[in-house]
C-alpha cells in the first residue's frame, strides 16, 4: 500500500518521528553538491542540520521563488532537497516544476513528504522521500519511513544508527516491528 501510495520502489520503516526518518534518510542518500529549497521553517531545518554534518560540503540554500527562475547555465548538483508542504505556514508547493528544474541540474530530489503524504499527489517524481505515519496517513505517531527507487543506492554507512540496512533489515528490536 505504501508503495503505491508513494510511487517508490523500496520502503523502510524507521521507529521514530518523521525526524528521525529524514535524518537517517539525509545521511543514507545525501551526498556531493547539493541544493536546498528554502521553503520556510522545515527546510530550513534540513539546512541547519545539512550544516552541522559532513554530508556535503558544497551546499547551497535557495529560497523557492529564486530556485524555479534558476538559470541552468553550467550549473550541476548531485541532490536538491525540497519540502512539499510546509505545515508551518499552511503552503503547498509545485512539485512538478522542481522536478523539471532539478532535472535539468541533473540531481537527484529528496523530498520531506511529512505533510504531504496521504493527501498531496506526485511524490513519485522524488527519487528519496521520507514521511511520518501520523498526519497524513492518520496513524500513531512514532513510525517514520523512508522510501526510494531501486535505482537510488545508499550510501556505505559505518554509523550503526545512520545506516540504512540496520533499519530495512530490523537489526533492532522495538514497536515499529508489529505496525511495519
Amino acid at each position: 500500500w505504501l508503495k503505491s501510495l508513494t510511487g517508490q520502489d523500496k520502503i523502510v520503516p524507521v521507529a521514530g518521528s518523521g525526524t528521525t526518518a529524514a535524518i537517517i534518510a539525509l545521511n543514507s542518500f545525501v551526498y556531493g553538491k547539493v541544493i536546498i529549497i528554502n521553503t520556510g521553517y522545515y527546510s530550513k531545518r534540513w539546512s541547519e542540520y545539512i550544516k552541522k554534518t559532513s554530508l556535503s560540503n558544497s551546499f547551497k540554500i535557495i529560497d523557492y521563488n529564486n530556485f524555479i527562475n534558476l538559470k541552468f547555465k553550467k550549473l550541476k548538483y548531485d541532490w536538491v532537497v525540497f519540502v512539499y508542504v510546509e505545515t508551518a505556514s499552511c503552503k503547498k508547493f509545485d512539485i512538478k516544476k522542481i522536478n523539471k528544474i532539478r532535472k535539468k541540474l541533473g540531481a537527484n530530489l529528496i523530498l520531506d513528504a511529512t505533510a504531504s503524504i496521504g493527501l498531496e499527489n506526485n511524490h513519485s517524481l522524488a527519487d528519496v522521500i521520507f514521511f511520518s505515519s501520523c498526519k497524513g496517513l492518520m496513524g500513531p505517531t512514532g513510525l517514520g519511513f523512508i522510501a526510494y527507487k531501486k535505482k537510488i543506492k545508499p550510501n556505505n554507512l559505518k554509523d550503526f544508527w545512520f545506516d540504512l540496512k540496520t533499519h530495512s533489515e530490523s537489526k533492532y528490536t522495538l514497536g515499529y516491528n508489529c505496525i511495519a
